[in-house]
């Protein structure tokens, strides 16, 4: 089951599938294996659908951010409001709105947006002369590395970075390069 929702997913994504087309594979595929859950299916074969594209298009931006890094050193994370959570914003990805860092800091490897579920951050290139306009004559000092024990579901509890969702502390793409 989780091979074919996996091959749904990487179809939905390759082909640019709706979310409509997407929760009819979706719900075919649990209804094949009489699979249920408490919830609204509706919704998960949403989450799943958004997750996995953000998840996508963010290690493909990963890429061409390392590609453009001799011109491009320096990476902003930027908090997008918009479909992220009122608590993401609040509190937890809106203390990172606007902190430069060197490309190879390793801040990075556990705070590359997306670092949530409904998180639409993301991280804009900068090159030294597009610091001065925005107030910065060199890199931020990174953030420390606060971390957290939360509940993730059956598994009991996991230790993530304070801001980070669990599953979510990872770059996206990172892996592909190594």
């Amino acid at each position: 089951m989780l091979a074919e929702l996996r091959q749904a997913v990487d179809c939905a994504i390759a082909d640019g599938e709706s979310i409509a087309k997407f929760r009819k594979r979706f719900n075919a595929i649990l209804q094949k294996y009489e699979w249920y859950y408490d919830g609204d299916r509706k919704e998960r074969a949403r989450a799943i659908y958004a997750i996995n594209l953000r998840t996508s298009y963010a290690a493909g931006r990963w890429r061409q951010m390392q590609d453009v890094k001799p011109d491009r050193p320096y990476w902003q994370y930027r908090c997008s409001p918009v479909g992220c959570s009122p608590a993401d914003v609040e509190s937890r990805h809106m203390r990172w709105d606007g902190i430069v860092l060197h490309a190879d800091d390793l801040w990075w490897h556990t705070h590359f947006p997306p670092n949530g579920r409904e998180c639409t951050c993301y991280i804009d290139t900068l090159n030294y002369h597009d610091l001065e306009p925005i107030g910065k004559d060199g890199p931020d000092k990174a953030p420390a590395l606060d971390y957290r024990f939360m509940q993730a579901g059956e598994r009991g509890q996991v230790r993530v970075p304070d801001g980070i969702d669990p599953g979510f502390a990872y770059a996206p793409g990172r892996s592909l390069m190594l």
